[in-house]
Formats: C-alpha cells, sequence, structure tokens
C-alpha cells in the first residue's frame, strides 16, 4: 500500500506556477515572513529514523527528523509566520526550512 501512494504521489505533476516569482521577489524570508502551503499539493510524507522524506512529484527532499513536526505544521494549508513552526528547529532551522520549502514551490508568500 506504501508503495501505491508513494507511485501516485510521484507521478503527480505539481503545479508551481509562479515559483520564479517567488524566489526572485528579492524580500528575504525573515522570522515574521507569512507563509502558507501551495494549494491543490499532493506529497507524501515518510518518517525513518532520524530521517524524514518528502516526497512530491518527481521532487524527494531528505531532512533530518526535527523538521517532520514544523514540516506538517507548514504543509497543512493554514498561513502561518516562520517564527511559529513548531518543534525543536531552533530560530536558523526554522528559516532555512522555511526558505527550502518556498524554493522548492511547496510554500507561497502570504503576504
Amino acid at each position: 500500500m506504501q508503495k501505491l501512494a508513494e507511485d501516485f504521489v510521484t507521478s503527480r505533476r505539481p503545479d508551481l506556477a509562479g515559483v520564479l516569482q517567488e524566489i526572485d521577489q528579492g524580500t528575504p524570508v525573515a522570522r515574521d515572513t507569512r507563509l502558507v502551503a501551495r494549494p491543490h499539493l499532493s506529497y507524501r510524507l515518510n518518517e525513518d529514523g532520524n530521517q524524514v522524506t518528502l516526497l512530491f512529484g518527481a521532487s524527494r527532499l531528505a531532512l533530518p527528523a526535527a523538521a517532520a513536526e514544523p514540516l506538517r505544521f507548514a504543509l497543512a494549508g493554514a498561513p502561518f509566520r516562520v517564527n511559529d513552526l513548531p518543534g525543536l528547529l531552533d530560530e536558523a532551522g526554522k528559516l532555512v526550512l522555511a526558505r527550502r520549502l518556498l524554493r522548492e514551490g511547496l510554500l507561497l508568500r502570504s503576504d
């Protein structure tokens, strides 16, 4: 069943409209930057010991297990501020995660 779910998610082509504009916006992501998950995002989150893997489209992101809780929160759909990410990540870790998810097209600015 897990393989079927992974095949489904990885066979979907994500709608990445506007990603280049997001990246090229020039305003850096900061603690108070408001973000939201891209609508209609198909993804799968696999947790395995000290690592979490996020599958979306043909992409695969491997992150430390400490990123699992803030990752689930960020992709849940409600707008949030970077500083509001829950879990064990420190401020620098939250910023790195938010920037990465924005660059990958999983998040949008909601300012």
